[in-house]
């Protein structure tokens, strides 16, 4: 929890402006889904990026910015998020199921794409469907809902000791409890509108908690060890925070010895959206696995 000083200087803290990001619309089962593109002028190949749950696409602004002129990097609001529709139809397994398949099929229509990638709970939507983007480069931060019988995970103790679900969001406490488990340190968010964000979330935590409650099991039913061996995407990269409370790096190192041909990278001072917490050195690691410049797991010593 934030107390004193600490409290104030985060809530205080607003969205730098950021350059100005041209922004596109598109249709999926009469739902809108909005979006993103740096450099949208040019042929140059596409990132496409899936955020995390209650993430919005200017979360990720500092990350697209970040490969400069090497890509176009596509980040979307997806459902219920953002300017996107908010259709609790779709917010079931397997509407997000077939939802997701259209969209990559619309996606890959337009625009040449190189590699998804997804941050938590998009991560989470990319490895249901590895197998529809095997074709493409996979790169995975910190993936959520993952049951191993090898480890146990923060989110899964506090499920199963009954406690309530962290990303079911109804009070400040609530909210800053989730901001401790999302980022290894907030309060240095200078780029980051806290109190707008907590009153957005709280807003669509209520929406989506009958979804949000049940993911436990249906996600849990869906992933395990024997899924993710049979995972068929040529080329996947995972990028973990090492300061992930919810999932930590075990966890991490779990997913990558079982996914074949995954290679693993961690990030230092990030928790549990790497991507928006340390843009920099996230587009440094991505760049270098497009590249073929990282052979094997980076280790870390814990």
């Amino acid at each position: 929890m934030l107390k004193g000083k600490e409290k104030k200087h985060l809530y205080k803290q607003r969205f730098r402006k950021q350059p100005a990001l041209q922004v596109y619309e598109i249709a999926v089962f009469n739902q809108s889904i909005h979006y993103f593109l740096t450099n949208a002028q040019t042929d140059l190949p596409v990132l496409v990026c899936l955020p995390g749950l209650y993430e919005v696409k200017e979360n990720l602004a500092a990350f697209a910015l970040a490969f400069g002129k090497k890509y176009r990097v596509l980040v979307i609001d997806w459902l219920g998020h953002g300017d996107s529709s908010n259709d609790e139809l779709y917010w079931t397994l397997e509407g997000q199921v077939s939802f997701f398949e259209q969209l990559c099929q619309q996606l890959r229509a337009k625009y040449p794409i190189e590699a998804f990638i997804g941050q938590s709970f998009g991560a989470t939507l990319l490895l249901m469907h590895a197998n529809l983007v095997s074709e493409e480069k996979l790169v995975l931060t910190n993936l959520t809902h993952l049951r191993t019988n090898k480890t146990e995970t923060l989110y899964t103790q506090m499920i199963e000791n009954g406690k309530q679900s962290p990303y079911i969001v109804k009070t400040q406490a609530d909210f800053e409890q989730l901001m401790y488990l999302y980022f290894s340190e907030p309060t240095l968010l200078k780029h980051y509108d806290f109190k707008t964000w907590m009153k957005t979330i709280c807003e669509q935590s209520e929406k989506f908690e009958l979804a949000i409650t049940s993911w436990y099991e249906q996600y849990s039913l869906f992933f395990s060890e024997s899924f993710l061996t049979h995972v068929q995407a040529k080329n996947t990269l995972l990028m973990w925070g090492m300061d992930d409370p919810l999932y930590d790096i075990k966890k991490g190192k779990i997913v990558k010895w079982t996914i074949p041909q995954s290679k693993i990278v961690f990030v230092e001072q990030a928790g549990h959206l790497p991507l928006s917490e340390q843009p920099l050195q996230c587009a440094k690691f991505v760049e270098q696995f497009l590249n073929g410049e990282i052979e094997q797991e980076y280790s870390h010593e814990h």
